[in-house]
Parts: C-alpha cells; sequence; structure tokens
C-alpha cells in the first residue's frame, strides 16, 4: 500500500494544525474540489433594508398610538430625542449628527435649534440632563451654547 498523502488543512487539536491524511490521490483531489467550490460560492444575499418609518408626526404602528394614548400627544411632542428628530428633520440632517461629535456649521447651528427648543418646552432639565441628551456633552459646551444663542442660564429652581 501506498503512504498516505498529507496536506496542511485539517482539524486543531490544542492549538496545533493536524494534517488530515489522504488515502489516494483521487480523495484528497475530490476534498480540494469541495473546498474550492464552497470558497467560491457566491456570497448570501444582503440582509433587507428595514421599512420606510413614517413621519415624526405621525404614529408608525398601533403600538405608537397605543403609546400616544397611554402618555398623551403633549407628553410625547416634549420628549427630547423627538424634538431632536423634529430639527434635524427641519435643517436636513439625521439626529445622529445632531447629538454626534461633528463641528460641521451645519450640524452645530441644527443643535443650537435642537437644544433651544429642547429647553423650551423641557425648562427643569439640567445643563448637565441637555449635555446627557445631546450626546454626553459636557456642561460647559452646554453653556457655550447657551451663549451663542444669548440665552443665560438660570438654576433649576428658578426656571418656570
Amino acid at each position: 500500500m501506498a503512504p498516505p498523502i498529507l496536506t496542511s488543512s485539517s482539524t486543531v487539536c490544542r492549538g496545533q494544525i493536524q494534517a488530515r491524511e489522504y488515502g489516494s490521490e483521487a480523495e484528497m483531489r475530490s476534498s480540494y474540489a469541495a473546498i474550492q467550490k464552497r470558497m467560491m460560492a457566491p456570497s448570501p444575499p444582503p440582509c433587507p433594508r428595514p421599512a420606510p418609518r413614517a413621519p415624526s408626526g405621525a404614529p408608525a404602528c398601533s403600538w405608537d398610538a397605543q403609546v400616544v394614548a397611554t402618555l398623551g400627544a403633549d407628553r410625547i411632542y416634549r420628549e427630547p430625542r423627538r424634538i431632536i428628530a423634529r430639527i434635524a428633520e427641519a435643517h436636513g440632517v439625521t439626529s445622529a449628527d445632531i447629538t454626534g461629535p461633528s463641528r460641521k456649521t451645519l450640524h452645530f447651528k441644527a443643535r443650537l435649534a435642537a437644544i433651544a427648543e429642547v429647553l423650551d418646552l423641557n425648562p427643569r432639565l439640567s445643563i448637565p440632563q441637555l449635555g446627557k441628551i445631546f450626546g454626553g456633552r459636557d456642561s460647559t459646551t452646554i453653556r457655550n451654547a447657551f451663549r451663542h444663542l444669548g440665552h443665560e442660564p438660570q438654576p433649576v429652581g428658578a426656571r418656570q
């Protein structure tokens, strides 16, 4: 009987690659063909894209309608992430652009508008809370936004 033919592809045992033994050249060639077929096969189709969401004002499904009915439209309207989404849509940017680290003028102006709107509709929010809402920003960054807006920050107890 002929000596077995060795290849370097096979199983890993205790961190070392074990060479696979083939009984014949035909067996080795068929294994190689199967590996090549598997490697050259077309990739699976990409994941389907999610369905487009409903406009920010309208409920997307019955669950959203139930949330609006439970919490009330006014409370939903005041929710900071929804305010950010509305401002982002109005300025032609994404919510991620507003809460993200970008310093582009377009994103900065949208961020200022969103900070002003959130503060107008939620006057009880503290400066650190606003910073957290807008991507974990430091309180000095929010104070700087107040300066740009011409708004003087007041203590939480003094806000109405």
